[in-house]
């Protein structure tokens, strides 16, 4: 009679099945992987020939050594062919580390758990490896760069490369301060000595100046100037081309104002700062 061969998978490891005239027979094809570590003894206890199960997915080694960085696993000798994220052996194999020399390059001032060393190889690019800041909230602070001296004077290149001769360099972090009234507020109209709107209203003022809010008539404005002694925050608004103040308390976060009369009566909006948890 005819016979019938399925693929089948169980718990990870992959069976050809047979049926024939009532009977079946499985088998659970294998490939042995050998690793060639190309020279280099890699730390730990890595298994140069590993027998796995065919069409499965194998998670390779990442493999890492004193003074050399690993790049990766190549299906060649001559290491022009990666294996890529995904391996799925097929048959026996061999694979090929590939390696650079390790660059390691200290960081100061980073943030909070980021590492404050690198481990690059031979021929990375830096930027695809410093850390990437925008603000800190935290300390109110914005990122300016990363500079090769302590005192801010040459910044790294993005697309600069690291050499063996590299080893040991600080990079340093540059941060200054925000401007006082940079942040995302939440607030509500007050029109009486008592009352106020049932619903809220927001404003967001980037690192710019630049205006966003709820409130038409300065959605869309630009901060002139702010003066930490009157707590004065001039404002020019979109259209018309007009300035107008309002008042900024930069402890607290407080706004009040942002009425054309510049005045705190009556009639005039309150606002609270968003403050990021530490």
């Amino acid at each position: 009679g005819a016979s019938y061969t399925i693929d089948l998978y169980v718990n990870n490891v992959y069976y050809q099945v047979t049926l024939s005239e009532g009977t079946y027979t499985a088998t659970a094809p294998t490939a042995d992987v050998t690793l060639n570590f190309n020279g280099v003894t890699p730390d730990g206890d890595v298994q140069s020939v590993n027998t796995v199960s065919v069409n499965i997915e194998f998670t390779l080694p990442v493999l890492t050594n004193a003074t050399k960085e690993f790049k990766g696993w190549f299906y060649d000798e001559a290491l022009t062919q990666a294996v890529g994220d995904s391996f799925i052996p097929t048959d026996d194999v061999t694979l090929y580390a590939s390696w650079v020399n390790k660059v390691v390059i200290n960081l100061v001032g980073t943030l909070g758990d980021d590492a404050t060393v690198l481990y690059l190889g031979e021929g990375d690019a830096y930027g695809d490896y410093l850390p990437k800041y925008t603000t800190d909230e935290a300390t109110r602070r914005y990122f300016v760069g990363w500079y090769m001296d302590e005192t801010f004077t040459t910044l790294v290149p993005e697309d600069a490369v690291a050499y063996a001769s590299n080893t040991g360099t600080t990079f340093y972090a540059k941060w200054e301060e925000m401007p006082a009234y940079v942040g995302d507020y939440y607030g509500t109209e007050i029109w009486g000595e008592s009352s106020g709107n049932s619903y809220m209203e927001s404003i967001s003022i980037d690192m710019n100046g630049n205006i966003t809010s709820t409130v038409s008539d300065v959605n869309g404005a630009t901060v002139v100037s702010y003066d930490p002694e009157t707590q004065i925050v001039v404002y020019k608004n979109a259209n018309p081309s007009t300035t107008n103040k309002f008042y900024l308390d930069a402890e607290t976060g407080i706004i009040a104002g942002l009425y054309s009369e510049d005045e705190i009566g009556k009639d005039f909006y309150i606002f609270s700062r968003v403050h990021t948890a530490d």
